[in-house]
């Protein structure tokens, strides 16, 4: 805190007055001290191996919903809370890593810039691959379907959603997604929720100078569990009949991770055997399935099993495999539709039986994120060494 000398004047005039209590605004505003219950000052780096492998499981399991269920199957029909866990995590990290940044002066462009180039790669060679497996099952294109098309991409290249009503192809035969908001990419929907609770996370911070406080996170929550009560919707966002409410869902989640941060809950201490209990619980629900359990769990056994899991300390080949499951987790999550999309069109997949197919392409799809964790990283590298914002993006 700046202590204010003070400067004594037997009898001041109405000049000195003025000027005295100018300099002393400007050194006020200068030393504004930090707001009480703000960590400004940066927190120890560390890397979180546990939650890497729970990224890693639960991008697994998105997978093995997605493709299982387009092969008229359904092996983990509640892997949808996966999204919930995510932006959770997210929350977590942006608070974690970005806050002291942001309260220390970042600005929008700076944040903006690294947040892009963490999420910006994978996103856009995804949508690459999604538009060549699109054209590829298209065998037959009208003038119509291309002012369509190109619609879709002039949009989803803007990292904007596209609204329609009509299906769109995976390939050929009954594989479609109805309605997606993304339809290069059907994933890609929950990207672009969570670049939206990113910049309300940034402005926020740089408008109050002060991390999200409690109320605020209880009443987000409080809101998305209303809405979910009213409108029946339990897993929204992903399409055009339910995108506007996805909205609520990814603020009351993110604001639940930066919670678990600005309060301190993550540096407690719990007992092993309560995460090995509330842990199990919340992966039984990816198995079974249902709507209403999944929501009750996606808002309470699931923050809680991350709250736990900070108490958890791993070592050896398990380390080094959460570590390994964190790497590929986003590009497993965001190249998995359209990496299916581009075989279903070239390949006679239908040789194989539907269980076959779903093992041989989650193995498929581990291999190709191992070798896009290596582009995506030389990628970035390369955007961040050319950058106006060198000093700021490399800090981050």
């Amino acid at each position: 805190m700046h202590t204010q000398k003070t400067i004594k004047h037997r009898q001041p005039t109405a000049c000195a007055a003025c000027i005295v209590a100018a300099a002393t605004l400007i050194e006020i505003r200068r030393h504004r001290p930090e707001p009480r219950g703000v960590m400004m000052n940066k927190p120890k780096s560390a890397r979180f191996d546990l939650l890497d492998g729970l990224r890693g499981v639960v991008a697994l399991a998105v997978v093995t919903d997605h493709i299982s269920r387009i092969n008229g199957l359904v092996w983990a029909g509640g892997a949808w809370i996966a999204v919930d866990i995510f932006y959770v995590l997210a929350g977590f990290v942006l608070a974690y890593g970005y806050g002291h940044k942001i309260l220390g002066g970042m600005s929008f462009l700076q944040f903006a810039t690294v947040r892009v180039i963490r999420l910006g790669p994978m996103y856009f060679i995804a949508l690459a691959v999604g538009l060549l497996g699109t054209l590829l099952a298209m065998p037959q294109i009208s003038v119509e379907d291309i002012n369509h098309l190109l619609k879709v991409v002039s949009l989803n290249l803007a990292w904007l959603p596209y609204f329609s009503v009509a299906p769109w192809p995976l390939g050929p035969g009954p594989a479609m997604v109805h309605a997606p908001v993304f339809p290069l990419n059907a994933p890609a929907w929950s990207m672009f929720f969570q670049l939206f609770a990113n910049f309300l996370f940034f402005y926020y911070l740089h408008r109050f100078r002060k991390h999200i406080p409690l109320w605020i996170g209880v009443t987000a929550l409080l809101l998305f569990i209303l809405g979910t009560v009213i409108t029946r919707q339990t897993n929204p966002g992903w399409d055009s009949s339910n995108f506007f409410l996805g909205f609520g869902r990814v603020t009351a989640e993110f604001f639940c991770g930066t919670l678990i941060y600005s309060l301190g809950i993550y540096t407690r201490k719990f007992p092993a055997w309560m995460l090995w209990l509330v842990g199990g619980m919340l992966l039984a629900c990816f198995v079974f399935g249902n709507s209403r359990v999944l929501f009750v769990a996606s808002i309470s056994l699931m923050p809680a099993t991350l709250i736990l899991m900070f108490s958890v300390q791993i070592e050896g080949w398990f380390k080094r495999l959460c570590q390994k499951l964190g790497d590929i987790s986003y590009p497993l999550y965001i190249m998995h539709i359209p990496l299916w999309q581009l075989l279903y069109t070239q390949m006679n997949v239908q040789i194989f039986s539907p269980a076959l197919r779903t093992i041989l392409f989650g193995a498929l799809c581990i291999a190709v994120s191992l070798a896009l964790v290596r582009v995506d990283n030389v990628v970035r590298k390369w955007l961040t060494t050319r950058l106006t914002f060198r000093k700021a993006v490399v800090a981050a």
